[in-house]
């Protein structure tokens, strides 16, 4: 796979990571997304993921709390739940982690410890979170998103 030429590489000491600047949204180092089959994540809420028994890929929103660059391990919330998801985030390469955003992540959730070690994650702030929400419930109800 090619980087396409608008990208830019962005490191921390020891890796980098093509990115394409205008979604904000990280890749993982090593992995052509392009061709591979990773799976996109459920789309859940903070509350859901957290009540999982199992491991799986989940795709979930919610505000930065905390964020600790030394541990590469971040903590959000959302208005839709009542818990807080610990984020790891050692598999994105240098992102404007900024307390109180709102972000959206897509990763493996480790149901025995309960985090997502993220893979992607994304800026969304100024979007409508409970508009978001009634969404993804409609379209749960009428069968045309899993969870």
């Amino acid at each position: 796979g090619q980087v396409p030429a608008e990208a830019e590489t962005l490191s921390r000491p020891g890796r980098a990571c093509p990115s394409l600047p205008p979604t904000g949204t990280k890749a993982i180092a090593g992995f052509n997304t392009m061709q591979s089959n990773i799976p996109s994540g459920k789309i859940a809420f903070v509350d859901e993921i957290l009540a999982t028994k199992s491991n799986g890929s989940f795709r979930v929103t919610g505000h930065l709390a905390s964020f600790d660059a030394s541990k590469d391990v971040a903590t959000i919330t959302s208005t839709e739940s009542k818990g807080k998801l610990q984020i790891r985030t050692n598999l994105l390469e240098d992102f404007p982690f900024k307390i109180g955003a709102l972000f959206q992540f897509i990763g493996e959730f480790n149901a025995k410890e309960k985090f997502l070690r993220a893979r992607v994650a994304r800026n969304v702030d100024g979007m409508d979170t409970k508009l978001y929400a009634e969404a993804i419930k409609l379209c749960r109800k009428h069968g045309r998103l899993p969870m």
